[in-house]
């Protein structure tokens, strides 16, 4: 067994979604992990603000229904969203957004 140079330990990985800045309510624990700070402060407690922004409509529900289909290919398929929006600027985002292929398709029913 050849001894070579001493290896260098990889620096802990850090979860995508917890930024590192020290005013945020998220601190870190000595294992590294994300915990909730001393301020205590619930970091979904304003979730529902700006719902009086939304246009008329979107009080109705949106279904999203995930089908399965060969292995793991799946259809999606989005339910319930109002005439305000452009549905194929949404499919279009969606494409690009998720790299999947997408259409729409009006029924009369709903």
């Amino acid at each position: 067994m050849a001894s070579g140079p001493p290896r260098a330990t990889p620096a802990p990985s850090r979860h995508p979604c917890v930024t590192s800045d020290t005013s945020s309510p998220l601190s870190r624990s000595r294992d590294g992990r994300p915990r909730l700070g001393s301020s205590g402060s619930d970091p979904f407690a304003d979730a529902s603000k700006g719902d009086d922004l939304l246009p008329a409509g979107t009080e109705d529900y949106i279904h999203i229904r995930i089908q399965q289909r060969n292995g793991r290919k799946t259809l999606t398929t989005v339910q319930g969203i109002a005439d305000d929006y452009d549905k194929k600027k949404l499919v279009k985002a969606f494409k690009k957004k998720f790299a999947c292929n997408g259409t729409v398709i009006e029924h009369p029913e709903y």
